[in-house]
């Protein structure tokens, strides 16, 4: 595949060929356009320039979002054990519920009349 030749406006930074403005650095004065893959060289004062602009523009890396699960089951292991701890502690302060003295009582057997 034959590379294609094309220029970049240093004023809006664009391909002249496309129109895009993204950028890939190959050689230190040598740019690839990502869009149509044509090739700039341009001059040193100018490499510098696009670079330092080029380099604004992408972004940064993303962070690595920190994962909240270890917090949220430790979290939630305390909450189990301290509501266990108090339904322990309020039923060790009920009262025993002592059974009745005394013989049972029978229930009464009614005959029908009749």
């Amino acid at each position: 595949m034959k590379a294609r030749h094309a220029t970049i406006n240093t004023v809006t930074l664009t391909c002249s060929n496309c129109g895009s403005g993204q950028f890939t650095r190959l050689a230190p004065r040598e740019y690839r356009c990502d869009h149509c893959h044509a090739v700039t060289l341009v001059e040193d004062s100018v490499a510098e320039r696009l670079e330092q602009i080029l380099r604004g523009m992408r972004p940064a890396p993303a962070a690595v979002p920190r994962s909240r699960a270890p917090a949220a089951v430790l979290a939630a292991g305390v909450a189990v054990v301290a509501a266990i701890a108090a339904w322990l502690a309020v039923d060790g302060l009920r009262p025993a519920v002592a059974p009745p003295r005394g013989r049972p009582r029978r229930p009464s057997i009614r005959r029908k009349s009749g």
